[in-house]
């Protein structure tokens, strides 16, 4: 029998869905952390580009999978574009991740 070269439709499903579940919590991450450290300073726009990896490595190992989970990650973080504080930008990270209760 010839090795699968392509993931079948439900085996992609459950990558994207393990995914989506590893991006959000990512982003939860993030936010406890602006929560957690001067949630009333500004926050600094650098925190999109460089936060989504460092969390994914540490919560999910280096490698390819945190190099994914952290773009998709990133793809849920809105850019910083006015003056917002920490603990603001946290609160649109919790409904990014789709926490009601934000």
């Amino acid at each position: 029998m010839p090795e699968r070269t392509q993931l079948t439709q439900e085996d992609e499903a459950l990558r994207r869905a393990r995914l989506d579940k590893h991006a959000r919590a990512v982003l939860l991450d993030i936010a406890h952390d602006l929560t957690d450290v001067k949630p009333w300073q500004r926050a600094a726009r650098q925190v999109r580009s460089k936060q989504p990896l460092a969390t994914a490595v540490r919560l999910n190992g280096r490698g390819p999978y945190a190099d994914n989970v952290a773009e998709a990650a990133k793809a849920l973080m809105p850019t910083i574009t006015e003056d917002i504080t920490r603990g603001e930008y946290a609160l649109i990270l919790r409904r990014a991740a789709g926490k009601v209760d934000a």
